[in-house]
């Protein structure tokens, strides 16, 4: 089999030489560079090019870094016709690329962010399989799968599928890693928490789980005032909320520390802390989410998440819905049966072992074999 590994010279790249070094796989790395002039005899492919989605998101996620130059229409539209014409140019190197080198798979990460976005554009348009990396779901593992990560991971979305395996118990694994992760958390000092509170986990606003995975909340001021909003109207209600913003975004949310009288920030109390003592969490589709089934606490989404199966989360796809769910919170139970055995399921069959930046030989046979397809995974979702 031979395996075609493409990323920009960074941090992926590194760690794909290594998988390049040690897989027992034809397999090469290609990082992207320049366009190539003779490429563009493969003009007849543009027809299935079509990079407005593309291009919109591209541009949502510059927006939310650089709010103030994006916000200038001259500047989006002076910026998005350079970005058609560059990933125009790309895409018809990765197709002549492609035919050339024949790959039996493509492999990238993520594959919803430029420029990777169009390379899976070019071998889709070949009909060349495609491989997707991100990060893993829970702590120490990492994701790779053949149709897409996050919400569009090829993980069942069915809760009878889960219900009805057996529990091999590396779900009690799972939730002993999240008891023990060393949450990241910002120089800010500890704050007394409330007695009841809702936690709201920040996300990175200019990430895909936000742009191309929240269909009602665009941003992370939307997601504080949203939730406020519904804590005001619930009847005589003694809840608090306490925010914490995501340590990876570098820009600071002042402007909201004291913008309400119900709300607080805690960016230096670990996550898994306020989980255990919060009465829920409410997240987009963070990690957070998972963090929180894995501790027992429960959990209402606001966008789509790949663990937001009915009888595990109280989904809410609006302000008003979101009221409804936190006036149901004291009451409602989720289905820790079928918790149990989602966590088993992701930790021991669908999570690749070990973080990618920690990659040992359990971790690259792990590799090895998802390509390949002979793994229990691979097997599962093939029949």
């Amino acid at each position: 089999m031979r395996i075609l590994f493409v990323s920009r010279n960074s941090s992926h790249a590194k760690y794909y030489r290594k998988l390049v070094s040690k897989l027992n796989l034809d397999a090469q790395l290609h990082v992207t560079g320049w366009p190539r002039l003779g490429a563009l005899k493969h003009t007849k492919h543009l027809a299935n090019f079509d990079s407005n989605e593309m291009l919109a998101h591209h541009l949502l996620r510059k927006k939310a870094r650089h709010p103030a130059l994006f916000s200038l229409k001259l500047v989006c539209q002076v910026f998005r016709g350079y970005l058609k014409a560059v990933e125009t140019l790309r895409f018809l190197k990765f197709i002549d690329l492609f035919q050339a080198e024949q790959p039996d798979k493509v492999v990238v990460w993520n594959g919803k962010k430029l420029p990777n976005q169009t390379v899976v554009c070019a071998a889709e348009c070949l009909n060349i399989p495609v491989m997707f990396f991100e990060n893993g779901l829970v702590p120490n593992t990492t994701c790779l799968d053949p149709k897409g990560v996050n919400y569009l991971s090829s993980l069942p979305k069915l809760p009878e599928f889960y219900l009805e395996r057996e529990l091999s118990g590396v779900a009690l694994a799972a939730i002993e890693q999240a008891k023990n992760h060393k949450n990241r958390t910002s120089d800010s000092a500890e704050v007394a928490l409330p007695d009841h509170y809702i936690f709201v986990p920040f996300q990175v606003p200019n990430d895909t789980q936000v742009v191309v995975h929240s269909p009602w909340i665009k941003s992370m001021e939307q997601l504080f005032w949203q939730v406020m909003q519904a804590i005001d109207a619930l009847p005589q209600s003694n809840l608090k909320v306490v925010f914490k913003e995501h340590p990876n975004w570098p820009k600071k949310f002042t402007h909201l520390h004291k913008a309400h009288d119900k709300a607080m920030f805690a960016n230096g109390v670990k996550a898994s802390e306020l989980i255990k003592r919060a009465e829920a969490t409410i997240t987009i589709n963070s990690t957070v989410g998972l963090e929180t089934l894995q501790l027992g606490g429960k959990l209402i989404t606001l966008g789509n998440a790949c663990y937001a199966l009915p009888g595990m989360v109280l989904p809410a796809n609006s302000q008003q819905q979101l009221v409804e769910q936190l006036k149901e919170i004291n009451s409602w139970q989720p289905n820790t049966r079928l918790i149990e055995r989602f966590l088993d399921y992701v930790n021991g069959v669908y999570a690749i072992p070990q973080a990618w930046r920690r990659a040992d030989k359990h971790h690259i046979q792990a590799i090895e074999n998802r390509l390949l397809g002979c793994d229990e995974f691979s097997t599962q979702i093939n029949h």
